[in-house]
């Protein structure tokens, strides 16, 4: 399915025009898959049902794949080199997409530095 469209107002507005400063792109996956080989990025797939963000630890270059809240990473999880999920304790089974990449960003960018 299609996601959020990152130019539209509302995501402008909610991103604080952070999406001025930063690379975006829309891609279909095996652009991105090959993109991604040819500037040596890890490509990670953030979903539920895996424990740990390990997976976004070890990567310098990180393209990052939320999952969608209901269905997981669909046809963009064969372009996933790993897999990493935040721990969810007790009966909580995800969180929204946006929260869920957002933390996942956040703890990659306190990785250690080469």
């Amino acid at each position: 399915g299609v996601g959020a469209d990152p130019y539209h107002p509302k995501v402008v507005r909610g991103a604080m025009g952070a999406s001025f400063r930063l690379k975006l792109a829309v891609a279909e996956p095996a652009d991105l898959a090959a993109a991604a080989r040819a500037a040596g990025v890890s490509v990670v797939g953030l979903r539920a049902g895996v424990d740990g963000l390990e997976a976004l630890r070890e990567a310098e270059k990180l393209a990052l794949v939320v999952g969608h809240e209901r269905h997981g990473l669909g046809r963009w999880e064969a372009v996933c080199a790993r897999r990493a999920g935040i721990l969810m304790p007790g009966k909580a089974e995800s969180l929204n997409a946006a929260v869920a990449g957002s933390i996942a960003l956040f703890e990659w960018s306190r990785r250690p530095r080469a």
